[in-house]
């Protein structure tokens, strides 16, 4: 497998849902939610690449004042 065709959401997913079978417990997150992990990454770890792109996002999604 090449790395371009690698997605980290579904290695996670993956990851999240055999701990889950290991331990007989249900999948607590799956690929849709892991935005509730955000608040335990510490700010300075985030690449400057992810605020970059979220920026342009959040300005492309900006809706125009009448």
């Amino acid at each position: 497998m090449l790395l371009r065709d690698f997605k980290m959401s579904g290695f996670a997913e993956e990851v999240f849902r055999r701990y889950a079978e290991k331990n007989n417990q249900p999948m607590l997150l799956t690929k849709g939610e892991f935005y509730r992990l955000v608040p335990f990454c510490p700010v300075e770890e985030i690449p400057d690449e992810v605020t970059e792109k979220l920026d342009l996002l959040a300005r492309y999604l900006e809706v125009p004042a009448d």
